[in-house]
């Protein structure tokens, strides 16, 4: 069964075009419909901030993981059911790993299969 879904995706979203956005948001819909937790980047800019802010929006668990290099960036999203902060770009990876039982990749594609891959 699946309760944990990490979601690999970009913290900017394409310009000029709200396919993705929109995408993330139904995404966002049918994880709370399907009350599956969300595991992702920790942001709370472009898609990664979408996807985050809708389930939250709907009352739906989101758990964030960020390097603590990226904490003084004030782009965490501090609104998560539980923020993780580690060490390292490869911990984060790690720890999204150990956490979810499944995954989904949204664009960038070649940044984001670059990340899957090194899971």
């Amino acid at each position: 069964m699946i309760n944990n879904v990490c979601v690999f995706c970009g913290s900017n979203k394409p310009k000029n075009d709200t396919f993705f956005e929109k995408e993330a948001i139904r995404l966002a819909k049918m994880l709370y419909e399907k009350k599956i937790k969300l595991i992702y980047g920790g942001a709370k800019i472009g898609i990664m901030g979408i996807i985050s802010n809708e389930l939250i929006k709907r009352g739906g668990e989101v758990i964030g993981i960020i390097p603590k290099f990226l904490t003084s960036k004030e782009i965490v999203n501090r609104k998560l059911t539980e923020l993780i902060i580690v060490n390292s770009m490869h911990e984060r990876k790690k720890k999204m790993y150990d956490l979810a039982d499944a995954f989904i990749i949204l664009p960038n594609l070649s940044e984001k299969v670059a990340s899957f891959l090194t899971v």
